[in-house]
């Protein structure tokens, strides 16, 4: 997922400082995290049934930002009474940033526009550098995109001051030279004893929230082995090729890309013939030809969904996949086919299972929760 009035709507995004900029200082050397840091697990927070949002330390101040591997930038939107504001002023370190062209030259603005997934949803602006720190991690010196135009959609966001993108640089919107996302920058600075983070997003076990952890896979999270599928990251997304599907033991014969995308939607998209295979199982279901979208009798079943992801299987349960009433008596589903190329899995992959996002291979590590 995806400015300055400073005394009124602001939006932010966090990304790395380019290599070109000069870092600030602490006691006159340059910041370089080489210390291990607490890896303890980061409380999450569901919001909206299909996003979820944890707290993040920008300067000094704390934010509450939505969790999303489908960006590498990071909003904030400042709403009266609700959001809380950001001031980049008040950070004793913060500054506008340039590009420098190596040898000289030019200094121009570093601004950022970014267009995201639905509609009207533009925001843009410029660039300053702040620190950042998502729970017990050390804080990073990173660009901070301040916004002077934000969409509507985003100052609608209850409870949320924003999105932290964690998805690979090729997808940050900086221009003229893009900047490095948050875990990049992380790994780079602290050699954190994994290059991973997770999420624990599913049913919760007695006691237990809903946690980001970065640095550490758990496997007591987990109900049985991890397994494994490679990420083809060449766009900047967790996307995972050749997934092929399965419905009451039948094989649907059509394979494809999926994103794994914590800041999408509640919607599993999908190519149209495995939408089409689906709902064949479904009584009295029909295509209307709106959004991909599939009506039923609410009266009539679910059933499992099957995805072949790498190594291994994960199962959409039918009790899942109904998202409610449509029109009276008539119901839809969350299963849409409106992706012929790319697909995403949604957020009922995350409430189903316990998730590893590891850049080295770069992969993904899925299971059931524990």
């Amino acid at each position: 997922m995806k400015l300055c009035y400073p005394e009124a709507l602001l939006l932010f995004a966090v990304s790395l400082v380019k290599s070109t900029i000069a870092l600030p200082t602490i006691n006159d050397a340059p910041v370089r995290l080489q210390r291990r840091y607490d890896r303890a697990a980061i409380a999450a927070y569901e919001f909206s049934g299909a996003h979820w949002t944890t707290q993040v330390t920008i300067g000094s101040q704390v934010l509450n930002l939505m969790v999303d591997t489908g960006s590498a930038d990071l909003p904030y939107v400042k709403d009266p009474g609700d959001h809380v504001l950001y001031n980049y002023t008040k950070s004793p370190h913060s500054e506008p940033m340039f590009d420098v062209p190596i040898g000289g030259g030019r200094h121009t603005p570093e601004t950022f526009d970014i267009q995201y997934g639905f509609k009207n949803s533009r925001v843009r602006g410029f660039v300053v550098s702040d620190s950042v720190s998502i729970g017990a991690t050390p804080p990073v010196w990173m660009a901070v995109e301040v916004a002077t135009e934000v969409a509507t959609p985003f100052k609608n966001m209850v409870g949320v001051d924003g999105i932290i993108g964690l998805g690979f640089q090729r997808l940050n919107r900086v221009t003229p030279s893009l900047v490095v996302p948050f875990m990049n920058r992380l790994i780079d600075g602290t050699a954190p004893t994994l290059p991973v983070f997770t999420v624990d997003f599913g049913p919760q076990r007695l006691g237990s929230k809903p946690t980001v952890e970065i640095g550490k896979i758990d496997p007591q999270k987990a109900s049985g082995t991890l397994q494994h599928a490679h990420v083809n990251n060449k766009d900047g997304w967790w996307a995972v090729d050749d997934i092929s599907f399965e419905v009451n033991g039948t094989s649907i014969p059509t394979t494809q890309t999926m994103v794994f995308d914590t800041g999408g939607s509640g919607i599993v998209t999908v190519h149209p013939d495995v939408a089409l295979a689906y709902y064949s199982h479904v009584g009295g279901a029909q295509d209307l030809g709106i959004n991909g979208s599939y009506y039923f009798p609410c009266s009539s079943d679910m059933v499992d969904m099957k995805l072949h992801i790498g190594s291994g299987s994960a199962v959409y349960k039918a009790t899942q996949l109904k998202a409610g009433t449509s029109t009276p008596g008539l119901c839809t589903g969350i299963i849409r086919g409106t992706a012929p190329d790319m697909g995403n899995v949604g957020a009922a992959f995350f409430k189903a299972h316990y998730v590893v996002f590891d850049y080295k291979e770069p992969a993904i590590q899925y299971a059931p929760h524990a």
